[in-house]
């Protein structure tokens, strides 16, 4: 894997691990909807209305969460 793409993939794990770059996501690119990025678990995640803070309250999206913590460790 090229270390520029291995790279951007560490990073999309850090975000998808991590409660607080969520929130920092959320603030600093206020108007890109993140469901876009997860169309495959949509169905079973409840609507954002609008925050971050919904989807942190969902178990499936914990799930994601941990499987992003648990491939980040794996790659570390």
């Amino acid at each position: 894997m090229p270390a520029d793409r291995r790279h951007r993939f560490h990073e999309l794990l850090e975000l998808l691990g991590s409660e607080e770059e969520q929130l920092a996501y959320e603030r600093n690119v206020p108007h890109v909807d993140v469901n876009a990025f997860y169309d495959v678990r949509k169905k079973r995640l409840p609507a954002s209305q609008g925050t971050v803070r919904t989807w942190l309250a969902s178990p499936v999206w914990r799930e994601v969460m941990e499987q992003a913590r648990r491939t980040r460790e794996k790659l570390a």
